[in-house]
C-alpha cells in the first residue's frame, strides 16, 4: 500500500482503463477525457496511482482550484475520479490514493479539498459532509409566461457575463470554486445530462437537467438583479414546452430566484448534507486569525476553547454548523471560560446557504 506515486503523462491511457473497469458506465472515463483535453491546471502528478507490483491498479485525481471559505478564498482542490480495478478492490489500494492526494495537497499548499462521494467511505480520510442538496419546488400552472419568453443555448461569448453573475451572487458561498471564463468550464461535458441556457436578453442563465418525470430540474440559475420574474417566466415557458408541470430548483432558499419560487407557492426540502464533502489539509489557511487546531482541540491565542473531532471541526470552519449547533453534538466540549460571543461572530452557520456546485467546475 505504500507504493503510490504521481502518474506519468504516458499513463493517461492506463488511468482511463482503470476508470472504465471500476464503474458501470463510461461517465467517469468521459470526464477524464474532458479534463485532459481542457484543464490546463491538471498535471500528471495530480493523478495519484497505487501500484500492485509495477501495475497501476487505483487512482485519485485532484484538480487545483481556488475555493471559497467563510473567511476568504484559499488554494484548494476538487478531489475526484477515485477508482480501483475490481480485482484489487477492498484491499486498500483506492484508499491509499486518497491519502496520497491529501498529503500532496498538504505538501503543495492546497488547504481545502471538496469531494462528491459515498458518505460512509470518505470520512475515514478526513472528509465531512458540508454541502447539502437543497431543493425548491413548485407547480407552474399559475406561473406567468408568454410565447416569446424562453431560453436559448448558451454560446462561448456568454461565458464572461455568466461568470460575472456567478462570482457576484454565488461564488463567495463556502466550498464553491472560483470558475474561469473559458468556454470549456461553462460547457457541461455530458450534454445528455446537463445543458446551459441563457435568456434572450442575456440577463440570466440556467443549467437544466433532463428528467423523465413531470419536473423541469434546474441545477443552477442566476440572473441580473430585478430580473428574477423574467428568468422564472422563461423557465416556466421551457417547462411547458417540455410538458412538465413542476419546476425544481437545486439551490438554497436564500437566493432570489428561490425566494420568488417560494413566494409563488413552492416548498423547500433541506436534507442534511451527505455526498458533498470537504477536508481540511492546512488549518492555518481556513481559520480566523489567532485560531489553531491541535489534535482534537480548537485553540485561540494558545488557549483551548473547544474539543471536537476532525469531522466536526471541518463542518465548523466550512459554515455547515455554527458554534451553538456544534455545542449540541455528542462528544463536543466548549470550554467554560471560552468567549462564546466571539466564537459565534467568527464561526457563523451558513447552512442551508451552502451550495453543492456542479461537480466539474
Amino acid at each position: 500500500m505504500e507504493n503510490v506515486r504521481g502518474a506519468r503523462r504516458e499513463e493517461y491511457g492506463v488511468v482511463r482503463s482503470i476508470l472504465l473497469e471500476a464503474f458501470r458506465s463510461d461517465d467517469e472515463a468521459r470526464l477524464w477525457d474532458y479534463l485532459v483535453l481542457h484543464d490546463a491546471a491538471l498535471k500528471p502528478e495530480h493523478v495519484r496511482l497505487a501500484l500492485a507490483g509495477e501495475q497501476p491498479v487505483a487512482c485519485t485525481v485532484l484538480l487545483p482550484r481556488t475555493i471559497s471559505t467563510p473567511r476568504a478564498p484559499v488554494a484548494g482542490a476538487i478531489v475526484t475520479l477515485v477508482a480501483c480495478r475490481p480485482a484489487y478492490q477492498r484491499k486498500g489500494f483506492g484508499g491509499a490514493t486518497v491519502k496520497s492526494t491529501l498529503q500532496y495537497m498538504t505538501d503543495h499548499g492546497l488547504s481545502l479539498g471538496v469531494l462528491y462521494g459515498h458518505p460512509t467511505y470518505y470520512p475515514q480520510f478526513g472528509f465531512a459532509p458540508v454541502m447539502p442538496k437543497v431543493l425548491v419546488s413548485a407547480q407552474i400552472d399559475e406561473f406567468p409566461t408568454s410565447d416569446d419568453t424562453g431560453l436559448q443555448p448558451a454560446l462561448p461569448e456568454d461565458c464572461e457575463w455568466m461568470n460575472g453573475l456567478y462570482e457576484s451572487q454565488l461564488g463567495s458561498c463556502p466550498c464553491t470554486t472560483v470558475r474561469l471564463t473559458e468556454p470549456w468550464m461553462w460547457q457541461p461535458r455530458n450534454q445528455s445530462k446537463l445543458q446551459v441556457f441563457v435568456t434572450g436578453d442575456c440577463s440570466g442563465y440556467a443549467f437544466i437537467e433532463p428528467s423523465e418525470d413531470d419536473m423541469l430540474v434546474v441545477r443552477e440559475a442566476l440572473c441580473a438583479p430585478e430580473t428574477e420574474p423574467s428568468l422564472l417566466a422563461a423557465l416556466a415557458h421551457t417547462a411547458r414546452k417540455a410538458a412538465k408541470s413542476h419546476l425544481q430548483l437545486k439551490m438554497p432558499p436564500a437566493y432570489p430566484l428561490s425566494k420568488l419560487l417560494l413566494a409563488l407557492g413552492g416548498d423547500v426540502t433541506i436534507p442534511p448534507a451527505t455526498s458533498g464533502m470537504a477536508a481540511v489539509t492546512r488549518w492555518e489557511a481556513v481559520l480566523p486569525k489567532g485560531f489553531s487546531v491541535v489534535g482534537d482541540g480548537l485553540h485561540h491565542d494558545g488557549q483551548l476553547v473547544m474539543q471536537a473531532d476532525n469531522h466536526t471541526l471541518v463542518q465548523l470552519v466550512c459554515g455547515y454548523h455554527g458554534i451553538d449547533e456544534v455545542s449540541q453534538i455528542a462528544g463536543v466540549s466548549v470550554m467554560p471560560d471560552a468567549d462564546r460571543d466571539h466564537l459565534r461572530s467568527v464561526f457563523q452557520r451558513y447552512y442551508p446557504k451552502l451550495y453543492e456546485a456542479p461537480f466539474w467546475f
